[in-house]
């Protein structure tokens, strides 16, 4: 009856204002996430709904634990087709009295009765919805399960089918993303563009790939990335790169100028990739000396080839082995205060005994005297035997001459003579 309509009504209507009363104020949920129907929000609806209790115009209402109706007097109406409401019956906790005056009518088209008037019980069930295996779709309107149309895939937070990955949502169907474009998961409503650095080759792609090493691209939604050198002489240290400034000189290349091209790298030196002279020697990236061979630091492109490995380790320019001279071309040198020992040079000693070389400086000065008023003698006065021993005596001195000279003389010996 409207009586009992109109008393219903303005218990719902009070049970909803307490409920948003207690939300909004007693418990200070924002009104705008009320209305975003965040899942917080609904938790807390749901919470303060559940412990409803006052007395209304039609008595009591109360919700029992993990009941969705609540204890009071409602209608039960049913929507059907052509927007009419059909008053089915009463609920007066615990009592459900039919009103007979028309069918309870499904989607399925099924129809059951309700009724007789003042019955308290349908006379039969619905048929349950079918149970989809995963990936199918439930059609309501035949309880069937369906593969999802093309395009498309099942998702269980959805419920239905969306479109898949690589594809976007238009009208009632699903489009491929075009080229240089994708989409990374399923249920899109547009496609992204590919980022600079980035690119999709084909349609219905699920995503951007990096530009391999060597190429770059600064555009937006681009199927294709552009080279840094055809010749290979260029190159990039990293994938993804956006820009040509990111277009570095390949491995055994190196850049004379900023801006300029890349060159050969010179024999005897490493050129990385990203080799450049431009900001000078002490740089990170200017070319290293191969081992065995050496720059001096004034010309440091100028690379000499060493006799000797051990003379020249490589590495920086300008380095030689330890003790040796790094502005003597191939480190050939000792440093002063050094001196040449096998491969190696080696700090000489840091004090020199000079007495015995003032004694032998004496010996030989008396020596020489000796022999010079033997010499000037008159020939004919001189024994053999004397002049046999003057001669030796000067052979002898000359000898120790020549061999102090060959010791202050490096020289390399090679094989089989260094072994003698």
């Amino acid at each position: 009856s409207p009586a009992l309509e109109a008393a219903t009504t303005a218990d719902a209507v009070c049970m909803w204002a307490q409920m948003l009363h207690k939300v909004l104020i007693d418990r200070g949920v924002p009104l705008a996430e009320l209305a975003a129907r965040t899942p917080a929000a609904y938790e807390v609806v749901q919470e303060v709904l559940s412990i409803t209790d006052f007395e209304g115009v039609q008595g009591r209402v109360l919700y029992e634990p993990g009941q969705a109706d609540p204890k009071g007097s409602v209608i039960i109406q049913q929507l059907q087709e052509g927007g009419k409401v059909f008053d089915i019956a009463s609920y007066n906790h615990p009592t459900l009295v039919l009103f007979g005056n028309g069918d309870l009518v499904f989607g399925l088209g099924e129809v059951i009765a309700a009724g007789p008037a003042g019955a308290n019980a349908l006379p039969g069930r619905i048929a349950p919805f079918a149970d989809c295996p995963e990936g199918q779709m439930l059609d309501m309107s035949t309880n069937q399960c369906m593969d999802c149309p093309e395009g498309q895939v099942f998702l269980d937070i959805l419920g239905a089918c969306a479109c898949r990955a690589g594809y976007m949502a238009l009208g009632s169907g699903c489009v491929a993303c075009g080229a240089g474009n994708m989409t990374g998961s399923a249920g899109s409503e547009e496609c992204d563009r590919c980022q600079p650095g980035r690119y999709a080759a084909g349609i219905a792609q699920t995503e951007c790939k990096a530009c391999p090493v060597g190429t770059y691209q600064p555009a937006l939604s681009t199927t294709a990335c552009v080279s840094c050198d055809a010749s290979g002489r260029q190159t990039t240290m990293v994938e993804g790169a956006d820009s040509d400034a990111a277009c570095v000189c390949a491995r055994d290349f190196f850049r004379k100028s900023a801006g300029g091209g890349c060159e050969e790298c010179p024999i005897g030196m490493v050129c990385e990739a990203g080799s450049s002279i431009a900001e000078g020697v002490g740089s990170s990236n200017y070319p290293a000396v191969e081992e065995g061979f050496m720059t001096i630091m004034d010309d440091p492109l100028q690379v000499y080839k060493c006799l000797q490995m051990e003379s020249c380790p490589g590495g920086r320019v300008g380095t030689c082995a330890a003790y040796r001279d790094t502005e003597t071309v191939a480190c050939a040198r000792c440093v002063d205060g050094a001196y040449e020992s096998g491969k190696v040079c080696e700090p000489c000693s840091g004090s020199t005994d000079v007495a015995p070389f003032i004694l032998v400086g004496l010996a030989g000065c008396a020596g020489l005297a000796v022999m010079t008023f033997m010499v000037n003698r008159n020939l004919l006065m001189q024994t053999s035997n004397t002049m046999m021993c003057v001669v030796m005596v000067a052979l002898m001195f000359t000898g120790i001459q020549t061999l102090g000279i060959f010791q202050q003389v490096s020289i390399e010996w090679f094989e089989p003579i260094q072994t003698l």
